[in-house]
């Protein structure tokens, strides 16, 4: 079985958890596979050579990730990515302040997953402290 994912250009939706944004529309390949069934499951493997990334998806992930509203995220509006590799052209930072002055900024590796989504970000190490 194969598809396509679109994305809806729809501007009274906030942007989806699944980096579908408002922003813009694009068209992803892809391949569900059925693993096995029963009376009840069906079990699928998904294949998704690129995946959509938006970046005010991923800075309010960001935001959400490292406990700070200061994020922002170096890449175009929408960014194709492999699944489990590092987003290319995509750079973030974190600036996380200090009750008494100062703070410490991180610089943050977006992962994206299969789903669309972000299964994670690499944090190196604070660039000021």
């Amino acid at each position: 079985m194969a598809g396509t994912l679109l994305g809806a250009a729809d501007k009274t939706r906030p942007p989806s958890c699944h980096g579908v944004s408002s922003l813009a529309a694009t068209q992803v390949d892809y391949k569900i596979k059925v693993t096995s069934t029963s009376s009840l499951f069906i079990d699928t493997e998904v294949e998704v050579p690129e995946v959509p990334l938006v970046r005010e998806y991923v800075e309010n992930l960001l935001r959400f990730k490292s406990h700070t509203e200061y994020t922002v995220c170096d890449m175009d509006d929408l960014v194709l990515a492999e699944p489990g590799e590092e987003a290319p052209g995509v750079e973030c930072r974190a600036w996380q302040p200090y009750e008494n002055g100062g703070g410490r900024l991180s610089t943050a590796t977006v992962l994206p997953d299969a789903n669309g989504g972000v299964h994670g970000f690499s944090f190196g190490d604070p660039v000021t402290d």
